[in-house]
């Protein structure tokens, strides 16, 4: 995965607190509130310092 632009990182904190239960992302398959928490999770973690 490659690692969005640094303006980013707020949008994904926000993503957490979410009530989400679906993501429709577009091109890709839709998925759940687990797998959104996952790859945002995923994102924050790895942000470089």
């Amino acid at each position: 995965m490659s690692l969005p632009v640094a303006g980013n990182w707020f949008a994904l904190e926000r993503q957490l607190a979410l009530p989400v239960t679906v993501v429709h992302g577009g091109h890709e398959p839709s998925f759940g509130r687990g797998r959104l928490l996952a790859v945002a999770r995923y994102y924050l973690d790895h942000w470089p310092s």
